[in-house]
């Protein structure tokens, strides 16, 4: 399953705010106090284990939650093997799920703690059970009034209603599910049971006893079957209580979980009843503790710390090898007399064992190193979604670019969301990626989400930087960025890059607004390094020459194909689906390729044909589709001759 939407009602700030996340990296931005924090601070509760009521310095001032409302809510998209999960639940055969009647989970919390699932299915139980119990219950009928002379002969009472008691008491059995229902079915299988062995207790072959104590013995046998199918959760909730074992959980990285010290003095008591997170998590991942490490050293037994210390370090470098991707690193810790623990790193494939202390590396090494023993730590079966508040923080300007590379590429997580105020620390995919926390202007208690930070008369990264706060905007440089047209080339070329260069991790961003903004502008203000994008038109010719008539290397302006947009850089049939699917979303009827001119860019006979046959004068929204291909990633395909360009 994939993450897809946050919501958050009355609470603090967020009176009401929703927003999509589907992506890998999301970074949360907005000035200061305007509720980014609460944003993680909310999704963490709602992982909450057991029932946490929320506290009340969290309910929103204007409009607090009542105690049955729910606060905190997330949606998460299923995929093949969610549905594969459930296949084996014992739930109504006539139902086939599939991804066209169950295609998403809900989680949510309300203020008064309890968390609540949801689904998009009905599904009843498992009719089988029932209904040749009451078929049984029904043939008591006929197979007492055949034995009625002989149960009045033994006056034993023929037990008249039991037939309709039993099938009624089943019927509720299969629909309902509380306990009420089940003592009912329970009483009546008891008193089946009783009228069994009072009629079994006949002697003799007298007519149409035998037949009874058949039907007897096949109805209570079935009855219990069925009573042991109605004990069983309900569908709904069985996949429900399934589905969620599957949800990743919300893991806050906060500041004490972020940097291991070099060293740690565990003879002094305070340090040994609390040496930080990320100490204990490195112990966990080596498999030990505080306790034990300090047993051995107040042993005085020298063989002892040496062997638990070579004990240790192998489990370190067997579980945080593997996470080391840029280089050949070890993590070590060197167990010395009189309580000094040091965390070293080692440099495996150097010529000359080279080990340095953690503080003489880099702030995004140990920023790293902080985040996987985190994580790794949490031994968790499903991974989480990290969040970080504040990810730049005590982060140089290059830490934090290569804090971004990590939480793009290095991180076995589902998904990360950070919040940010550095222009240094955005994702690299700014198109899919960003999300804006405003204030309203017309209530500054209240903020509320946005899913894009662009405006059409604000091109560029200028609205972005503003979004972020005015330090931010006072920065008006990125390393490196490709300038392009539009904000599809920003929403769309990431991904398209990606998939023609094997998934290989950008070191650039896309910015847009190409088409508005002057030249001189176009070249100084948007990067250190930028390189420009045009589309392969005839505005694309003209901007073109405009760059290079500017001074611009040629090696730094690149074109589409003649008569090409990013859009055509997509298989046509994938592009046409992804239409149709939103075109079915807004119920207006699919449009077929034949329908397309094949002289114009496909985005734009789209528009055309909308505009002409579906009334949609305003045309489609290249921006919408853009983003639903985005969020295809690898199942994007290309189209022919594509990955060349």
């Amino acid at each position: 399953m994939r993450l897809i939407e946050v919501e958050f009602t009355g609470y603090r700030r967020l009176r009401a705010a929703k927003c999509n996340v589907d992506g890998p990296t999301i970074a949360f931005i907005g000035p200061n106090e305007s509720g980014k924090s609460s944003i993680l601070e909310g999704l963490r509760w709602l992982s909450s284990e057991g029932d946490v009521p929320l506290d009340p310095r969290s309910f929103n001032r204007q409009r607090p939650p009542h105690s049955d409302d729910i606060v905190v809510g997330a949606r998460f998209r299923l995929d093949a093997s969610d549905l594969a999960s459930i296949a084996e639940l014992d739930i109504d055969p006539d139902v086939t799920i599939s991804k066209d009647n169950l295609t998403v989970l809900r989680v949510s919390r309300k203020a008064s703690g309890v968390q609540v699932t949801g689904t998009d299915l009905t599904v009843n139980r498992n009719p089988k059970p029932f209904t040749l119990a009451r078929e049984l219950a029904e043939s008591l009928r006929g197979a007492l009034s055949s034995a009625g002379e002989v149960l009045d002969e033994h006056e034993v009472d023929r037990r008249e209603q039991m037939p309709g008691t039993l099938s009624t008491a089943i019927a509720r059995a299969s629909t309902e599910w509380n306990s009420e229902t089940l003592d009912v079915l329970e009483g009546e299988l008891t008193s089946l049971k009783a009228f069994g062995a009072d009629v079994f207790g006949i002697p003799g072959r007298a007519t149409g006893l035998a037949a009874l104590r058949t039907a007897i013995g096949k109805t209570a046998e079935a009855t219990q079957t069925a009573l042991v199918a109605a004990r069983k959760a309900s569908p709904d909730a069985a996949i429900r209580r399934t589905l969620l074992a599957r949800a990743p959980k919300f893991l806050l990285f906060t500041d004490e979980d972020r940097e291991i010290r070099e060293r740690y003095n565990l003879a002094d008591d305070a340090t040994r009843a609390n040496p930080g997170s990320p100490f204990r998590n490195l112990l966990a991942i080596a498999g030990t503790s505080v306790d034990e490490l300090w047993q051995a050293i107040s042993s005085g037994a020298p063989a002892r710390m040496r062997s638990l210390e070579r004990r240790l370090n192998a489990s370190l470098s067997e579980r945080l090898q593997p996470s080391w991707s840029q280089a050949a690193l070890a993590v070590e810790l060197a167990i010395n007399e009189g309580g000094l623990v040091e965390v070293n790193i080692n440099e495996v494939d150097s010529a000359d064992y080279t080990v340095t202390p953690i503080s003489e590396r880099s702030d995004g090494l140990r920023t790293f190193l902080g985040l996987v023993c985190f994580l790794i730590a949490r031994d968790l079966d499903v991974p989480p979604v990290l969040m970080i508040d504040e990810a730049e923080r005590n982060l140089h300007y290059d830490a934090q670019a290569d804090l971004v590379r990590v939480l793009t590429d290095e991180l076995d997580v589902h998904k990360v969301i950070y919040t940010t105020h550095s222009p240094g620390c955005l994702p690299l995919d700014l198109g899919t990626g960003i999300r804006v926390v405003r204030r309203d202007r017309s209530d500054r208690g209240v903020s509320t989400l946005t899913n894009t930070f662009w405006t059409d008369s604000e091109p560029g990264f200028s609205h972005l930087l503003f979004a972020m706060g005015a330090e931010a905007a006072a920065f008006s440089a990125f390393r490196r960025a490709v300038l392009a047209e539009g904000v599809s080339e920003m929403i769309l070329l990431p991904t398209l890059l990606r998939l023609a260069d094997s998934d290989r991790p950008l070191d650039f961003q896309i910015a847009f607004g190409l088409s508005n903004i002057p030249i001189a502008q176009a070249m100084h203000s948007v990067a250190l390094i930028t390189c420009f994008l045009v589309d392969g038109d005839s505005s694309g010719d003209a901007r073109k020459k405009q760059l290079l008539r500017a001074g611009v290397p040629k090696s730094h302006v690149f074109q589409l194909p003649k008569g090409k947009a990013i859009e055509d850089l997509v298989e046509r049939v994938q592009y046409l689906e992804v239409v149709n699917a939103y075109l079915a979303e807004i119920h207006v009827a699919p449009i077929r390729d034949s329908d397309l001119r094949a002289d114009q860019t496909i985005a734009k006979s789209v528009d055309m044909f909308v505009a002409t046959h579906r009334g949609m004068p305003g045309g489609i929204g290249h921006k919408i589709i853009a983003t639903k291909l985005a969020a295809l990633g690898g199942d994007l395909r290309l189209a022919p001759r594509s990955k060349a360009v």
